[in-house]
Parts: structure tokens; C-alpha cells; sequence
């Protein structure tokens, strides 16, 4: 780790700044590279941690960016969330966001949102007709997740997941996810950028390829100029906990649709999309 740059006013309180990843990912997952640096530059505390290591209680600040485990560990994350003296973003909306039916809220207000359909451990799943995307109410990345056609096997896919505990998520499945999805970023109310993501899920009986190490997964990116809402692009990468991520066959994606896509942040600050 790289000592602080000397503090340009030392008389001036400077908040000690974490940006908290996960053990597999301490520094990131690429998102924020150069972040720490910068903000160095400008006389301010800031490193990168885990999130569940000590230290992050004693910050001043800490910025939820790549706590990618919270899936597997969500009542310890959640548990540590509260612990933290600021966190970015609130504890109640990280532990809202962290559950999937939230979606039932966003319905609720208005939203529009992908006909979705909750069902706990105990509970009978009815399958809806046509191809149905079943997956954990509470994960991230796709793992866990998957696509039927054949309602037997997903009745079958939904009762793995309830017998480790696990609430099930079934919505129809949006062909229009494979030209692509369109995430909104905005930054204090301002539209920042937009980027597009690919199809993850493979169609049924076709699994997704793992690999053994960290994929780079791609999406194309847009960010808006005086001409344009997307004016310019450029292509950026990611890096995933190895082992552990599929590795799409275009760009790095999370299945569902755009209307479905609105969140406040688990893993990072977002405001337009919740990893699936």
C-alpha cells in the first residue's frame, strides 16, 4: 500500500477514505482504477480494503465498490454495514437492494418492472408458461441462475435452491436482454453515462462456459457531450473473482431487462442497474 500523499493543509481535518472490495477482490474489480491515486493527489486518506477487515470500522468513510461475496455472507455483510461509521450507500438501502424483492416495491410505486414471482423455501412454485429465467432472490453475478423452457426443470432447478435455504425468483424471460442492455448512471441527479451489456444466461441445456481464472468481461460504454446523450464511447474492463464467474460469449451482462434494472447499489454506488 502506498503511503498518503503529505497533506497540503495538516491543520484541516481530512476524512480517512476506504473503498471497500472483497476478499477475493481487496483492490477492485478495475471499475475504480486510478481512484485511490487521485485522490492522493489531493491530500486526502484513501485506500482499498475488504470489507470485513477491521480497519474499515475505524474510517471515516467507507464506499461500497466491489463486495462481490455479500451473496454467500449477506447476514454478516449486512451486520457489517451498520457497524460502519458512514457508508456509501445507507445500510438500510444496501440491505433493501441486497434482496431482490425490492422489485415488488418498485411495482408497488409504479415502476415498471419483469413480471416477477416470489417463492420461499416450503412454499409451491407454480412456473408460468413460456421460457422462465429461475434464479436466487439474493445473488449476484448469475450464479445460481437459469434459463427453462421445460417447466419440470425448473420446478427441479427451484427446489435445489430451496433446499439450501434459498428464496426463489421466477420471471419470464426477455429475449430483447440479447441485443443488449442499456444501464443509466447518474451522479447527483446529472446523467453521467450509459453503458451496454450483453446476454449472460445460455439458453437451457447449454451451460455457461466456467473458467478457472478471472474472465474480462467487456461493456460498451457511452457518456454524453453537448451533441449527444451518448456522444462518446470506449470499451472498458472488469475483473471477477476467479473461479467463480461465467465467461459470457460477447460483453459481461446480468440477465433481466432494463425496466427491471433500477437500483440503488449493493456492491458499488449505482444507480440504474442491480447485478443479477
Amino acid at each position: 500500500m502506498k503511503p498518503p500523499s503529505k497533506l497540503a493543509r495538516p491543520d484541516v481535518f481530512h476524512p480517512r477514505i476506504v473503498l471497500a472490495g472483497c476478499p477475493q477482490l481487496v483492490s477492485g474489480d478495475g471499475d475504480d482504477d486510478g481512484v485511490v491515486d487521485a485522490l492522493r493527489r489531493r491530500g486526502l486518506h484513501a485506500q482499498w480494503l475488504s470489507w470485513d477487515d477491521p480497519r474499515t470500522e475505524a474510517a471515516d468513510l467507507v464506499i461500497l465498490r466491489a463486495a462481490w461475496d455479500y451473496a454467500e455472507r449477506r447476514d454478516e455483510f449486512l451486520a457489517w454495514t451498520t457497524r460502519v461509521r458512514n457508508l456509501l450507500n445507507a445500510p438500510e438501502v444496501v440491505a433493501w437492494d441486497s434482496d431482490k424483492r425490492y422489485l415488488q416495491d418498485l411495482a408497488a410505486a409504479g415502476v415498471p418492472t419483469l413480471t416477477s414471482h416470489f417463492f420461499a423455501p416450503g412454499e409451491t412454485v407454480r412456473v408460468p408458461k413460456g421460457e422462465v429465467v429461475v434464479k436466487p432472490a439474493v445473488g449476484a453475478g448469475s450464479i445460481g441462475a437459469g434459463r427453462f423452457v421445460d417447466p419440470a426443470a425448473a420446478r427441479a432447478h427451484a427446489a435445489k435452491l430451496h433446499a439450501d435455504g434459498r428464496t426463489v425468483l421466477i420471471q419470464p424471460y426477455d429475449a430483447r436482454v440479447e441485443a443488449g442492455e442499456t444501464a443509466l448512471v447518474f451522479l447527483g441527479g446529472q446523467q453521467s453515462h450509459a453503458f451496454t451489456k450483453g446476454p449472460m444466461l445460455p439458453p437451457e441445456g447449454s451451460p455457461p462456459h466456467w473458467t478457472s481464472q478471472a474472465p474480462s468481461p467487456r461493456s460498451r460504454w457511452h457518456r454524453p457531450n453537448r451533441t449527444s446523450r451518448c456522444g462518446t464511447s470506449a470499451t472498458r474492463r472488469s475483473r471477477r473473482p476467479a473461479g467463480i464467474w461465467a465467461s459470457p460469449p460477447t460483453n459481461f451482462s446480468t440477465p433481466g431487462s432494463i425496466s427491471s434494472a433500477v437500483s440503488a447499489g449493493t456492491t458499488g454506488i449505482r444507480c440504474c442497474w442491480n447485478w443479477s
